[in-house]
């Protein structure tokens, strides 16, 4: 007797203090304190968290069962991956027809809440919950919780979001790479938790992260035809893998073409010159980032007739500040910013700036060659 006894109260104990290990192998003192010995009935809860209406999955969140002001059991949130829930086994102590309600406790912020929903009646040995089908706890509050967010480096991009939510409100955050660096993930604790721009999640607690960018260049290019160039040297395959099936084409403008289809990219292009203008057929939105560091110093080639080219500059670039000697008659032309000509000295028309990562024509009435620098 006295064997079997021993192994009920050591089961008893292990049980209690498993249920007060976080996931990272932390024990979490109780916030509130009870006798479990004043009583010699229970009753069990099987439970899952809810927030403004939003289910919680986090540790640090204590359920604790009253009667009165007296606290009758609490227990702390666990993950149990069988049903993939953050659960409470949550043990009450009482007498029949005891009122229970319930309170929360956040150990992270410090937090304190009154159930919404309706409490329970004690009742001797009685089982609320299933793991497969759980008691609901129901909680409300407008206290917010602080989203943090920063970039890294600080100059790499722009990141956006940060605020304070309620609890069970959805974060969207945004990450825009700078023109000479491309989006990598977003961290928490260093740990991946998104690899999109765009990241969204439901708050459930305060959280801190971190948007990781790298030397790279990021260009949003929209359905239809974009005019497209790079200043990073940047393999075919990866240039096409950054695509994915975004796209339908890509020509170059000696007539080369690679081409989407059946799953794979295939064509004539072998090769992704920086500098050089590339038109991009899409068949939706999409940003396309290539990763690397921009080359020095890039020279276009100016051919009499019409001639592709890209402007790899870090900054807007004034047409007037071409590093070329244009001819009386040579045109400028752009994509979605109109054109301008060459007349009396000086630049004239709709395109007065061109910007990095555009691509566009220069049309050249000089017979002699010559050549763009940036």
């Amino acid at each position: 007797m006295k064997r079997i006894m021993f192994l009920i109260l050591f089961v008893t104990i292990v049980t209690r203090l498993g249920a007060m290990v976080t996931d990272g192998g932390s024990r979490v003192v109780k916030h509130w304190t009870y006798d479990i010995h004043q009583f010699s009935d229970n009753m069990t809860i099987i439970g899952v968290l809810n927030i403004n209406g939003a289910e919680m999955r986090r540790t640090e969140m204590e359920i604790g069962a009253f009667c009165g002001s007296q606290c009758r059991g609490s227990e702390i949130l666990t993950y149990y991956p069988a049903v993939d829930k953050y659960m409470v086994f949550l043990m009450v102590y009482g007498v029949n027809n005891n009122a229970i309600t319930f309170k929360l406790y956040d150990h992270k912020t410090g937090a304190e809440l009154d159930a919404t929903s309706e409490g329970m009646t004690f009742t001797v040995n009685a089982i609320h919950g299933l793991p497969a089908n759980p008691y609901q706890f129901e909680f409300q509050t407008e206290e917010t919780v602080t989203i943090a967010v920063e970039a890294d480096p600080a100059e790499g991009g722009v990141v956006t979001g940060a605020m304070p939510y309620v609890y069970g409100a959805t974060c969207q955050l945004e990450a825009t790479a700078g023109s000479q660096y491309a989006f990598v993930n977003w961290t928490v604790e260093g740990e991946e938790v998104s690899n999109q721009s765009s990241y969204s999640f439901v708050v459930m607690e305060p959280v801190s992260l971190v948007a990781h960018f790298e030397a790279g260049q990021t260009a949003v290019l929209t359905e239809g035809w974009n005019w497209w160039t790079t200043a990073i040297p940047v393999a075919l395959e990866d240039f096409e893998a950054a695509l994915g099936d975004h796209a339908l084409a890509v020509v170059s403008q000696d007539g080369d073409e690679s081409y989407y289809e059946n799953g794979q990219w295939s064509g004539t292009i072998d090769a992704i010159v920086p500098g050089a203008m590339y038109r991009i057929q899409t068949v939706e939105p999409c940003i396309l980032s290539v990763s690397g560091l921009p080359v020095a110093s890039i020279e276009v080639d100016i051919a009499e007739g019409p001639n592709w080219f890209g402007y790899s500059g870090v900054q807007p670039l004034e047409v007037d500040d071409l590093n070329i000697a244009p001819a009386e008659g040579d045109k400028l032309v752009s994509q979605d910013e109109g054109f301008a000509i060459y007349e009396n000295g000086t630049w004239v028309g709709t395109l007065g700036t061109l910007q990095p990562g555009k691509g566009y024509v220069y049309v050249s009435r000089d017979t002699e060659d010559k050549t763009l620098v940036f």
